[in-house]
Formats: structure tokens, sequence, C-alpha cells
């Protein structure tokens, strides 16, 4: 018995001993928390990390860093630029989204997920709406008949708050799911007039003309929609009438727009005066060329295009014969009135041309604007051609065309960056005309397939011409080459081209002009071609992710090969 109480005794000592060191090891722990280094943050930085976290991850997963610890948490909750985002189909989140928020202007969703109860909650907030999306609410969990009850029920809300209130959101979306028309001129004719919508973009809807122009609109997207048939004459009015109009993507002007006159019907341009970038795809080359004909875009520094013909399907080849002089009048009118500046790329394949812009020109998208609103960096021009089946080789001497003669009709330096997915099929003259543009003197990267023929004219035009003193060093600031094997290897080139190939390169490294990178994708080659490119260029790289790596850090900086 008295052994029993012994060990109790020691048991209940243990007990109190072990509660102690444990909360010993709490508190010891927090002291450790409180001296972390994420902690001596200052909270303008902390901030700015949770709203990259705002911006990556759904509503219901970002907001936890709240939980972490109460200097986050006070962080969090004390910024309301954090709580903008309600995500209304959770109302319970949503309300406390919308309390924490307090006054800041609000980004609003209505999907096929949204809770009625949620919506009616945001919606009493309906002036501090500043961004209002809308997608045709069908739910797959929901019959038909219970989808159409339920969109009704928000219809009606909202519009019933719209009408209530005289504030309007800036930023308005308005799209359907795929497949389906959704009639929007209800809810446009609540918000007409737009006066204060600054943002206006319309997919696969249904939309009448009447409603434009919106004279402060900034940015307007018209896609995959039905607008019915206007001229191309009123379009371009109605345009006029939007002068501060940014950016703009047009729908198919097959179904919108009507023939274009043979003659011009305006006096003068039009001019356009703040636009900057201009989506024109699936447009007939007739209407484009009207278009840019009609206009003046002083400010347009980007653009694409995706050209189409008003018959058939044609073959390449045929469609660029035919319509070559339209098409290059279209890019020059363009280019002559905007703020293009220096172009740093041409990729040339065989259906799609594009132009990148300089760096410097690059317009920086305002932090949290959605890619929606803000066209991207790269590609500058855009231009894409309509084909039937697979194109031919012969076709690809058109497409080389195309490019060479926009540089000679341009005023534009084309420097540092050059790929060219159909340089194979380039005879060795058609090659040497494109690198003798003066607007490539500067150029930085060559990327190109291998060829015996290629190869060998490539090390023709890059080695030093002995003919004066000191000899002449053609693109002198060349800093690397990069081929891919797609369509041929090192091992199939005579041994005489790649020596010729390995003289150029040695030959400008003696003359203090190395290449400092030569990269082989995919390209086989045999020790001896191996050690003689090796001896040639500063670095060589075979290994395919360290290519992969490169060339997708070389793209996603703008072709910026200063990195290396």
């Amino acid at each position: 018995m008295e052994t029993q109480e012994a060990i109790d005794a020691k048991l209940a000592f243990l007990g109190r001993r072990s509660l102690k060191l444990l909360q010993e090891i709490r508190e010891l722990k927090t002291q450790r928390s409180a001296h972390a280094p994420i902690l001596k943050l200052p909270d303008e930085i902390l901030l700015e990390v949770f709203m990259v976290m705002m911006a990556c991850f759904p509503a219901q997963r970002w907001h936890q860093v709240a939980h972490v610890c109460s200097c986050w948490r006070n962080v969090a909750v004390q910024a309301p630029i954090l709580w903008t985002k309600p995500p209304t189909n959770n109302h319970r989140l949503t309300r406390l989204m919308l309390k924490r928020s307090q006054a800041a202007d609000l980004t609003v969703s209505f999907g096929p997920k949204t809770s009625l109860r949620a919506a009616k909650a945001v919606l009493k907030c309906i002036e501090r709406i500043e961004s209002l999306k809308i997608e045709q609410p069908y739910d797959e969990d929901l019959d038909e008949d219970e989808a159409d009850e339920k969109q009704r029920k928000i219809m009606r809300t909202l519009l019933a708050s719209l009408r209530r209130e005289s504030s309007q959101p800036k930023a308005v979306i308005l799209s359907s799911i795929p497949y389906y028309q959704w009639d929007i001129r209800p809810i446009l004719r609540q918000l007409h007039p737009l006066n204060q919508v600054h943002q206006l973009s319309l997919q696969k809807v249904i939309f009448d003309w009447n409603f434009l122009p919106v004279e402060n609109l900034t940015h307007l997207w018209l896609e995959d929609a039905e607008f019915g048939v206007i001229t191309i004459q009123r379009l371009i009015e109605i345009l006029r009438q939007m002068p501060l109009l940014e950016g703009l993507s047009l729908p198919s002007s097959a179904k919108t727009l009507s023939c274009p006159p043979t003659s011009a019907t305006f006096r003068e341009k039009v001019t356009l005066p703040r636009l900057c970038h201009l989506n024109a795809k699936e447009f007939i080359l007739d209407h484009i060329l009207y278009f840019v004909s009609h206009t003046a875009l002083p400010r347009l520094c980007g653009m694409e295009m995706k050209l189409m013909n008003l018959q058939a399907p044609m073959e390449y080849s045929d469609f660029v014969c035919q319509f070559y002089p339209t098409i290059l009048q279209a890019i020059v009118c363009v280019m002559a009135d905007g703020q293009f500046g220096t172009f740093e790329g041409i990729t040339i394949k065989p259906t799609y041309l594009n132009l990148c812009m300089s760096e410097a020109m690059s317009q920086e998208r305002p932090h949290g604007t959605d890619d929606f609103w803000w066209p991207p960096k790269s590609p500058h021009i855009g231009l894409s051609f309509p084909t039937k089946g697979k194109w031919e080789e012969g076709d690809v001497h058109l497409c080389a065309k195309l490019p060479l003669d926009i540089l000679d009709a341009c005023p534009i330096n084309c420097s540092r960056f050059l790929h060219l997915d159909i340089g194979i099929f380039l005879t060795p003259e058609e090659f040497r005309q494109l690198f003798g543009r003066p607007s490539c003197s500067s150029l930085q990267t060559i990327s190109t397939t291998i060829a015996p023929s290629l190869i060998n004219t490539l090390a023709s035009v890059l080695a030093p011409q002995q003919s004066s003193m000191p000899p002449v060093i053609p693109f002198p600031h060349l800093t690397s080459i990069f081929f891919a094997g797609d369509h041929g290897d090192f091992a199939t080139c005579p041994e005489q081209v790649i020596e010729a190939f390995c003289d150029c390169l040695i030959l400008r490294r003696q003359h203090g002009y190395p290449l400092p990178k030569l990269v082989m994708y995919n390209c086989s080659a045999t020790l001896i071609q191996r050690a003689r490119l090796e001896k040639a260029v500063v670095k060589l790289l075979y290994h395919y992710d360290q290519w992969l790596a490169d060339w997708e850090a070389l793209m996603m900086r703008g072709m910026d090969d200063q990195s290396y």
C-alpha cells in the first residue's frame, strides 16, 4: 500500500512537472516565432506578399494567412484592399469580406456557382462595385428549369439594385457558356447610358450596336458575339466618339461588317488619339485595309491581326499571291502612324509573322490589373495567315518575302533577335538578303533550323570581310546562335560545311569578336565536329534542359540576351 502511494505521489509530481515543461516549451516556441525573420518584415512588405497570394490563390485559401499568427492577422484584417473580391459562392465568407473591405471598391463575379444569398449581400453594396463580371449562370448540378429560375432571381436582384442606385461599375464583363447565346440587352438597358463604365467586355452574347458609343470607355472587348451587321463607316464613326479608348478588340468582320465601299467616304482620317492596342482577329483583308486607311492611330504600339478571306479557304501560296499588296499596305499604314519605336525581334513561320517590340517601349501592367484588360508586352505586331491543309516548301519563300518588304517599307530598326522556323527552306540568296538589311545590323541572337546550305550561307555572312584594313566584322553585337535539329543534324552535314562555319567563328574570335554562346538543340554531331565547335566559341551547350530553360527565359524577358 505504501509502495502504491509512493508511486502515485511520484506520478503526480511528474505530471505537474510535465505540464510545467510543456508550458515552458510553448512559451519558448512563441518567443522563437516572435524572433523569426519573417516577422521582421515591415507591414507594407508583408502586405505586398499577401497581395501576391491573393492574386494566385482563390479567396477560400489565401485568406487563411490571417490564422498564422496575431501579427499576420492584424496586417491582413486591417488592409481593406485584401478583401475586395468576395467569393459569391460562399455566403458566410462573402459577408465577412464585405465587412473587412470597409469602403474599398469591389470586384464582383456572378457565375454558375453563385449563391443567391451571397449575391443579395453583395448587391447591397452596389455603389462600391468597381468591376462587375456576369457569366451565364448555368449550373451542371441543377436541371434546366432550376438553372433558369436561379438566373432570373439573380438578374431581378441585380436589375432592381441598378435601378435603385445611380452609380455604375467602371468595368463590366458579360459572357456566356459556349454554344449558347445570352441576350444581355435587358441588362444593358438598365445600365444605359453607360457613362460611368470605362471597360466593357462582351463574350458569346447578343448585343445591340445602339448601346455604343460610350464616351468614357477606355477598353472595349467584343468577341464571339451576335451584334448585327453594320457598315464599317458606322463602326469608325462609333469609335470616333470614344476618344479615351486605349484597348480595342473587334469581332469577326465577316459577321458584323457589310462589304466595304470601293471608294473612300471620309474626307480625312478619323483619329483615335489614345488607342494603344488593336486586336482584329478574323478580319477580312478589305475590312482591315479600309479601317487602317481611314483611321489615324498615333499611339498604337501593339496589334494582332488574323486575316481571312470571304471565299472558301485557299492554298497558302494563292492567298499570299492574291492579297500580298493588300497585306503589305495595311501593315505599312499602321506602322507609319503608330508609336512602334524599335523592333527587337522577328519571328518568321510559314503562316505567322511576329514583330516584337523594344523592351523600353513596353507598357507596364498596373498592379492587380487583369490580363484581360491589359495587352501583353509582345507580340508587338502579330499577323496570322489563313491556310488550307499543309503548307508547301514553295509557300515559305512568299512568307519570307513579306517581312523583308516590311523592313524596306517602314523606318524601323529590327535589332537583337531573329527566329526562323523556315530557315531550312530559304535559298542562300534569300538568306543573304535577309541579313543584308540595314535594320538587322545590330543583330544579337539568331535562332534557326539546321541545313547544310543555310550553315554555309551563315558562315559567309558572318565571316570578317578581309577586303579592308582593319577587316569589317559583320554583326559585331552577335552574342548567341541557337540551332534546332528538327530538319537535319550536324552529323549529316558535309565536313567542308562544318569546317567553313568553324573557320568563320575562329576568325571572328581572332579579331576580338568571339561568339559567346552556341546552343544545339536536338542536334547530333561527331566528336570531331564538337571539338572544332568548342574551339570556335566561348560556350557550347548540348543539353536539352539547359537549352529549353535558356529559350524560355529568353522569350519571357523579351529577347533580352544580357542575362546570359
